[in-house]
């Protein structure tokens, strides 16, 4: 007997690309044309996905209260009056 579909999916699975259909009909690509994402499909039949605009600015690492961790976040999108980015 062959596998199953759900057999045959089980792994981790490279995104090729993201499309949504939107209820006028359209088509639009929400992580802009090159998303780029993961996909694993457990045995017990969970699933997860991670999908990303590649055009993303990247995170900066900022250190954490604690020296065993550090945190990632998002650069600080505030400006002050004088036209500098503000760390945050």
């Amino acid at each position: 007997m062959s596998p199953s579909l759900a057999e045959r999916l089980v792994g981790a699975w490279i995104l090729e690309s993201y499309e949504a259909d939107d209820p006028d009909g359209t088509v639009s690509t929400p992580f802009g044309p090159d998303a780029t994402g993961l996909l694993v499909y457990g045995a017990d039949g969970r699933m997860t996905v991670q999908v990303m605009d590649p055009r993303r600015p990247p995170w900066e690492r900022r250190a954490s209260r604690s020296t065993a961790t550090g945190c990632v976040s998002p650069p600080s999108r505030s400006r002050s009056r004088g036209g500098r980015r503000s760390r945050g």
